[in-house]
């Protein structure tokens, strides 16, 4: 992969970093942080190192002794500091890391996901669908649950997760009575001009790059 920049994960986005040691403050750079995965990319080529424990990665451009170059990702699997327990990392360790060639910023996110919470297995004579189901892949659904004051509403925070301007349906699977955009908190917010209604269990959500949302559902 020929590319100047390596992109990581962090919550909620994406950062870039750029790869290359032109100066001091790069050469010091030896690692960097990512969350579930880590991508280089050409333009329309990419390759994603995704992982279920390992955040620690050293991104480095090298050269071929016939003058090509590659790019060499490496992941730092322990630490052992001594510090504050002096067998943090000791005995025997599990880590798995994927690699997904050709990928975008979409299969990235789902290779990440895919790596951290494993499918769990269901016996039915149905298939069990999603309470929650989006219609742009760009819009990731983070976390289902319901609400902290024990009303029964439940609480759907997601976030656009490749860095550009979307609006997206949102359609919820069950009966409800209205949905309002809320803070972190779960109280409802002022402003509602990014959500409308679609009728028919749906609404029309409107999100800036790497925007955060949450939805509160109310109960019918």
């Amino acid at each position: 992969v020929q590319t100047s920049k390596a992109t990581s994960e962090i919550q909620f986005g994406h950062i870039e970093r750029p790869i290359h040691t032109n100066t001091a403050w790069d050469v010091a750079r030896f690692e960097t942080c990512a969350h579930r995965w880590l991508r280089v990319a050409e333009s329309e080529f990419g390759v994603t190192i995704a992982n279920d424990s390992t955040y620690g990665h050293d991104v480095t451009r090298k050269q071929l002794d016939n003058g090509r170059s590659f790019v060499q990702i490496r992941e730092s699997l322990m630490r052992s500091p001594v510090y504050p327990d002096p067998n943090t990392d000791q005995g025997k360790q599990t880590v798995r890391t994927s690699v997904k060639v050709g990928s975008s910023i979409v299969d990235s996110i789902s290779e990440g996901f895919r790596m951290n919470l494993a499918l769990r297995s269901h016996k039915g004579a149905s298939a069990v669908e999603p309470l929650i189901s989006v219609e742009k892949a760009n819009v990731i659904v983070e976390s289902v649950k319901l609400a902290e004051d024990e009303t029964g509403d439940l609480i759907v925070r997601l976030y656009e997760g490749i860095g550009t301007r979307t609006t997206s349906a949102i359609t919820a699977n069950f009966e409800y009575e209205s949905v309002a955009l809320v803070d972190l908190l779960e109280s409802t917010i002022a402003d509602q001009s990014n959500l409308a209604s679609l009728g028919s269990n749906a609404v029309e959500l409107q999100l800036r790059p790497f925007k955060l949302a949450t939805l509160r559902f109310a109960r019918k």
